[in-house]
């Protein structure tokens, strides 16, 4: 609605620019006394405005959409060719001058010349016949007795009417232009638009199952060794899959539900790695009004019991939330055993949140990931 109401805006201001035009170029004399509104009265002048907005309009709205785009040249140019004569005959240019030097003409509608009576009409006799036209040895002009000069109705060229022709017609093909590369440069993001909402779609699919199926295999640990913490973990992963079910299709979720969902999460491996690995963690900040996609950090959590936790050896996990407020950081590390080679799983877990993040954040994140002096630390600052 904005940009139609502008459009239609930009179009007013432009043609009452190109109207007032001729009513400026017709006092030539820059007269104090200059009076627009005989011309704007006259028959001549509503005849040039209507016809340089048919002929744009025409062009615009008629001619180059039913022609032009779908390549109909002939039919375009046949067109074109049509209204050009038309202009021609109709001498819009032309004629509004031959108005113009009538109305302001001394003794025209502006009554007589300066200095002289009003109702005072002047009667001349007509000088007497010459060779060379002339009187008082001075060529002799139609305003030397207050007459109106003659029309022009002649059969010359009117160059300026179709002049102003082929500009409009530019102009209307460069306006054409500019309004067909916006169409189709909407429709590019557009599209782009889709494919990105349909890949994002692609990988919530895939987390909703991975995620699952890795904490259920956990949940079958503690059933098949017994654990006393069994239902308690069950209760646990029921709060974990209302909150996959509820809130993984959305873009944003707030920052408090994914904590919550590692709080659990964390719960649920303590029980299964026994006391040979401690887990830190830390959360500072504010977290309310703080948004982030649903299990986005919880991806790189999950990616560090799946591939840097041993059984024999003891080892510590690192975990810090961190909110400011426009930013949110997120730090975890953890120990790399000997056997855990991969530390990536392609296509789901990081490489998946990798894409996550490109397409929901761009230039506004930045991830870092490294495995030095035997750790696997991830880096990641969100700006919000």
């Amino acid at each position: 609605m904005f940009r139609l109401t502008t459009t239609y805006i930009l179009h007013i201001t432009c043609w009452l620019l190109f109207m007032a035009f001729p009513l400026l170029f017709l006092n030539r004399d820059n007269s104090v006394e200059y009076s627009p509104w005989p011309i704007l009265a006259s028959a001549q002048y509503w005849l040039f405005c209507i016809t340089y907005l048919s002929v744009f309009y025409m062009n615009t709205l008629l001619l180059i959409p039913r022609y032009f785009i779908k390549k109909r040249y002939f039919s375009y140019t046949s067109a074109l060719i049509l209204m050009l004569v038309a202009v021609y005959f109709v001498r819009p240019f032309d004629k509004l001058i031959n108005i113009g030097e009538q109305v302001h003409a001394p003794g025209g509608p502006h009554g007589p010349p300066p200095g002289m009576p009003s109702g005072y009409e002047m009667h001349m006799p007509p000088p007497p016949p010459s060779d060379d036209d002339s009187f008082g040895g001075r060529a002799f002009s139609h305003h030397d007795v207050g007459m109106p000069p003659p029309m022009r109705g002649g059969q010359h060229l009117d160059i300026t009417s179709l002049f102003i022709y082929v500009m409009l017609i530019a102009l209307g093909m460069s306006v054409s232009s500019v309004q067909q590369w916006l169409i189709t440069e909407r429709r590019v993001i557009q599209i782009e638009a889709d494919k990105t909402s349909a890949e994002l779609s692609f990988l919530k699919a895939q987390i909703n199952p991975h995620f699952l199926f890795n904490t259920l295999n956990n949940i079958y640990t503690l059933a098949v060794t017994g654990n006393i913490h069994t239902a308690t973990s069950i209760m646990k992963l029921s709060n974990l899959m209302r909150y996959l079910t509820d809130e993984v299709s959305a873009d944003r979720v707030p920052l408090q539900k994914e904590v919550d969902s590692i709080y659990d999460y964390l719960d649920l491996q303590r029980l299964r790695i026994g006391t040979k690995t401690n887990i830190d963690l830390s959360v500072t900040g504010d977290l309310s009004g703080h948004e982030v996609p649903p299990l986005i950090l919880m991806s790189f959590i999950e990616n560090i019991f799946k591939y840097g936790i041993s059984k024999r050896d003891p080892s510590t996990v690192r975990i810090d939330i961190k909110t400011e407020p426009h930013q949110l950081s997120f730090f975890c590390q953890n120990r790399i055993f000997t056997g855990n080679t991969t530390i990536e799983r392609v296509g789901i877990g990081i490489a998946n949140s990798r894409q996550r993040l490109q397409y929901l954040y761009g230039e506004k994140h930045h991830l870092a990931i490294n495995s030095e002096n035997g750790l696997f630390t991830v880096y990641l600052t969100l700006l919000v």
